[in-house]
């Protein structure tokens, strides 16, 4: 019976043994699947981060605008805001500018708003005004290529210039 028992005892400790081995390795498949799905999650959140940066805000053509700092002259101190928001011209209608000008430009205390476009252009707006120009943040506008006015009370634009929307 003695020898019953260790052999009992030597077919429990194999069948531990391999028990431990199972354990282990689901232990390190769990991780593993851990480690993925973390990956998965951090992909899936830089994703949506992208996507809420190109994202649109009710408008065709018109990215999200972001606030940026106006510095002094030695970039020491804070002196105001600016609010800058990527835009698609080629798709700019007349009604997505005026929409814009109410949401974004009209009654705020920016220093200034900008519509920038792919080339480097865009349009750098002054209340009603607007201006299709070079935009240069260390520099400020250069190259104006045209001018427009926004009439809100008959939703219009008149400009003059080179098109923009090209």
């Amino acid at each position: 019976m003695l020898c019953l028992g260790l052999i009992g005892c030597s077919s429990n400790n194999s069948k531990t043994t391999e028990i431990s081995s199972v354990e282990e390795s689901s232990q390190e498949q769990n991780e593993k699947t851990e480690t993925e799905q973390n990956s998965k999650e951090d992909q899936e959140e830089k994703d949506e981060v992208e996507q809420e940066e190109n994202k649109t805000v009710g408008y065709n053509s018109i990215g999200t605008p972001s606030e940026r700092p106006v510095m002094n002259g030695t970039k020491t101190e804070r002196i105001g805001t600016y609010l800058d928001a990527v835009c698609n011209n080629e798709f700019l209608t007349d009604e997505e500018l005026i929409q814009f000008y109410k949401d974004y430009v009209k009654d705020t205390d920016y220093n200034w708003v900008q519509l920038r476009f792919s080339d480097g252009t865009g349009l750098y707006f002054s209340d009603c005004f607007f201006t299709y120009c070079t935009l240069d943040v260390e520099n400020g506008i250069s190259n104006e290529k045209g001018n427009g006015v926004i009439y809100i009370e008959s939703n219009k634009v008149e400009y003059e210039g080179e098109d923009y929307t090209k």
